[in-house]
Order: structure tokens, then C-alpha cells, then sequence
């Protein structure tokens, strides 16, 4: 998923400023990947749903702070 993700940003000239990998595990179920990626603007919503339509891809949210 970090390729695919990277990819797409890549393919559009969107540069990654930080990317953070973790799991999501409750007890008893498969571990969920929780990534979170900053880039150097914002991903116009064509590039973000791009990145939704992935294989995999459960959620994914901009958030701009």
C-alpha cells in the first residue's frame, strides 16, 4: 500500500513530506495498517480519489492543520 499510495502522489508531482506507518490491532481480530502521510499541499480531490479507489484501501481522510 506504501507504493501504491506513493505512486499516485509521485504520478501527480505531489511531494511526501512524512510518512508514518502503524497497525491498528484489537484483540482477536487482524491487524488493520494506519498510515499517515503529509505532503507539501493539498491533494486535489482527483488524486484523492484515486488514492480511495485502491484495493485495500478501507478510509482515508485529508486533514489540514
Amino acid at each position: 500500500m506504501i507504493g501504491k499510495v506513493g505512486t499516485i502522489l509521485g504520478n501527480h508531482s505531489i511531494n511526501i513530506a512524512d510518512f508514518e506507518l502503524s497497525r491498528n490491532t484489537d484483540e482477536g481480530t487482524e491487524a488493520d495498517a494506519v498510515a499517515f502521510v503529509r505532503v507539501d499541499g493539498k491533494i486535489p480531490s482527483a488524486v484523492f480519489k484515486e488514492i480511495l479507489a485502491l484495493d485495500g484501501m478501507l478510509e482515508a481522510k485529508a486533514i489540514t492543520l
